[in-house]
């Protein structure tokens, strides 16, 4: 894939093939994925003409315009859709603070994918974990 573009009419062609998934691509460098439930998370993905940022819920990554990258960031936005990666979010003061994103292998084990950590928060209130993950039943890869 070679413009930005390029990924995310990708990703708006395979979403068109399942109507309940709910997204909106009138950006010219976005697109966002709503997830269908209550314990999900969103997807919200922004490209430029030299990288994309991929917002899993609160949690993002940076990915530049290489074959492997570009690969991985669709695989990750497939994967975050169906259940095959989750996210772990800790809170201070109902404020979220770290964040773990979980993948799941190909021995349906669970490992951490990506972590990050504001480096601002009120370490002397209570922790309190929430698990989010998406539960859409398609196939994309």
């Amino acid at each position: 894939m070679k413009y930005e573009n390029d990924i995310i009419q990708f990703i708006t062609e395979k979403l068109n093939l399942y109507p309940e998934i709910r997204y909106d691509n009138s950006a010219n460098d976005q697109i966002s994925i709503f997830t269908n439930h209550d314990h999900g998370f969103d997807i919200i993905l922004y490209s430029d003409d030299t990288k994309s940022i991929l917002y899993l819920g609160d949690c993002h990554i940076d990915f530049e315009h290489t074959d492997h990258d570009i690969t991985a960031l669709i695989h990750l936005v497939f994967y975050a859709l169906v259940g095959k990666v989750k996210l772990e979010v800790f809170c201070k003061n109902d404020q979220p603070y770290k964040f773990n994103l979980h993948a799941l292998d190909d021995d349906g084990d669970w490992y951490i994918y990506k972590s990050m950590k504001s480096m601002c928060y009120k370490f002397w209130h209570k922790t309190s974990i929430k698990q989010l993950q998406n539960r859409f039943s398609a196939e994309f890869l």
